[in-house]
């Protein structure tokens, strides 16, 4: 929540946690995991941040060309409300996933 306060301007509350995702980078030992959550609500005005140009915009507008990747992959069942785990092995400009594993996980 605080992450989205410092990035965007918005409160968020009321988060679902979706899964994980795991990013490792061709020749690099190291690798990021990010954890990933959504909300169906949030208060406050966008305000500018060093994250780029943030605007509101409708599902079928999203500019996946203009993301990182792997966001093709994953973002789609995030938006179809589903928990999920992944692990993406990147070039070393980080521009390109080079090979993937992502589970939909079942919930009960």
């Amino acid at each position: 929540m605080r992450e989205v306060y410092e990035e965007s301007g918005l409160h968020v509350d009321g988060l679902k946690y979706h899964g994980s995702l795991e990013f490792k980078i061709e020749n690099t030992p190291e690798s990021i995991i990010m954890h990933v959550f959504s909300t169906a609500s949030c208060k406050g005005q966008l305000a500018e941040s060093s994250e780029g140009i943030l605007r509101w915009i409708d599902f079928d507008q999203i500019p996946y060309r203009e993301m990182w990747d792997d966001s093709r992959f994953w973002l789609p069942l995030l938006i179809e409300g589903k928990d999920f785990s992944g692990v993406f092995h990147f070039d070393q400009q980080v521009s390109k996933v080079l090979d993937y594993k992502l589970d939909v996980l079942v919930t009960h």
